[in-house]
């Protein structure tokens, strides 16, 4: 990479809150080791994180859309848009390590794999619901996490090499959505790589109401992106096999969670994990269904 060049595009979609927001972009602004980085705040918010971004981070480059806009769009639009050699992905709700940005890198010169994932560790402790939720998206990437070739990498915090989506801008046509992108990425024989001292901290907090329609409306949303991408006898297959999918998601979930946590642990969040699976079930029926719901997006 040149030195003189953007190495790194941190790419943040701002959907959850100031209040986060200002907590992940306070850790990027202070990171350690001199690499050249530029960060794209896509907000779907409005004035609020136009405040934030003008009064105490200017060097942000911040793109504003509408807030009927996806995450998953935010995210394939602010990908687009960056000029780095790299382009990473962290959630608006975690807060990178302060030598974050120079692993990252670091992990792309050492690597050839074109998608490198990370660590993403719990920072809020307290309420069962938390817990609950945080295991069962992101159990599997909890620390320590494997050093090498993984067949999945978490969301909210990876990173790929620009040439990536040069070479292949149909990955983002239907919106950047990371499983969908991973699935594809095996599908054409290339390798997914975990690197352990890439880390972050998740600090979101949970409502069982709001999470429940998030799982839903996700599910649906991932769902129908599948639908553009596959044939009419996949999709019928998706279809007839969706009411197996909570046994599946369930029986999943637990195994991540295991694999990190005690079985005592699983048992006392053993109704929340059924009933979060239960609700993304029903979502990616509806989703292969119907299609995505309209005016549901800012959950997903």
């Amino acid at each position: 990479m040149n030195s003189t060049a953007t190495q790194l595009s941190v790419v943040v979609a701002s959907v959850s809150g100031r209040c986060y927001l200002e907590s992940c972009l306070a850790a990027l602004g202070c990171q350690e080791g001199a690499v050249g980085t530029e960060i794209i705040v896509a907000d779907r918010l409005g004035a609020e994180v136009g405040e934030l971004v003008a009064g105490r981070h200017p060097e942000v480059r911040l793109l504003s859309f509408e807030r009927s806009t996806s995450v998953a769009e935010l995210r394939a639009r602010a990908i687009r848009a960056a000029t780095g050699a790299v382009v990473a992905i962290v959630a608006d709700y975690c807060v990178p390590a302060p030598d974050w940005c120079l692993q990252v890198v670091g992990a792309h010169l050492r690597y050839r794999q074109l998608a490198i994932g990370g660590a993403v560790d719990r920072a809020v402790t307290e309420g069962l619901v938390d817990r609950a939720a945080f295991l069962c998206e992101y159990a599997a990437f909890t620390s320590p996490v494997v050093d090498g070739e993984v067949d999945d990498l978490p969301g909210p915090n990876v990173s790929y090499k620009r040439r990536l989506f040069d070479n292949a801008p149909e990955l983002l046509v239907d919106g950047y959505w990371e499983t969908v992108l991973h699935r594809e990425l095996v599908r054409r024989g290339q390798t997914l790589r975990s690197e352990p001292k890439i880390q972050v901290q998740h600090r979101k907090r949970y409502r069982l109401q709001r999470f429940c329609r998030e799982r839903y409306h996700f599910g649906r949303a991932f769902a129908a992106a599948r639908n553009d991408r596959c044939s009419a006898a996949r999709r019928a297959f998706h279809l007839l096999a969706a009411p197996l999918l909570p046994l599946l998601l369930t029986a999943r979930a637990a195994r991540k969670i295991l694999r990190h946590h005690r079985f005592g642990s699983l048992l006392r969040m053993a109704p929340l994990v059924v009933l979060f699976t239960v609700a993304a079930s029903v979502g990616e029926w509806m989703g292969y269904a119907f299609g995505p719901r309209r005016g549901a997006v800012e959950l997903c």
